[in-house]
């Protein structure tokens, strides 16, 4: 089975209060969507938070699966897909989080996407 997820992140003002959300999508199943609150962080807090969200609830579904994370964060693939190190001390927690979320999966792949096509997705 293929699931996708799409996530966003982002803070009114940097830092500022944090939101953020995902989108899963099943082949045969209406998405699910989800709108958190994060409190007080970065804009990069606030897309690691929103991913974190999204993987742990795809989790519930099943490991076993083929996760596609489409996100439109350069920073968040980069760290991920180990190009780029995490320098940011406020970062490093997060990014051993959404890495040992990423790492229960059968198989998953990061694919950088546009900006119009979040929005699309997640409305905003």
């Amino acid at each position: 089975m293929k699931v996708l997820l799409y996530t966003d992140g982002g803070s009114l003002g940097n830092p500022g209060l944090g939101y953020g959300s995902y989108c899963i999508v099943i082949e045969g199943h209406s998405p699910a969507y989800s709108r958190e609150n994060f409190g007080f962080c970065t804009n990069n807090e606030a897309e690691y938070k929103a991913l974190i969200s999204g993987l742990a609830r795809v989790k519930e579904y099943s490991t076993k699966i083929e996760l596609e994370v489409r996100l439109d964060s350069a920073l968040l693939i980069g760290h991920l897909s180990k190009n780029w190190k995490v320098k940011a001390t406020n970062l490093k927690s997060l990014y051993q989080k959404a890495q040992a979320l990423l790492n229960e999966f059968q198989s998953y792949r990061l694919v950088k996407v546009p900006r119009e096509e979040v929005e699309i997705v997640l409305g905003h």
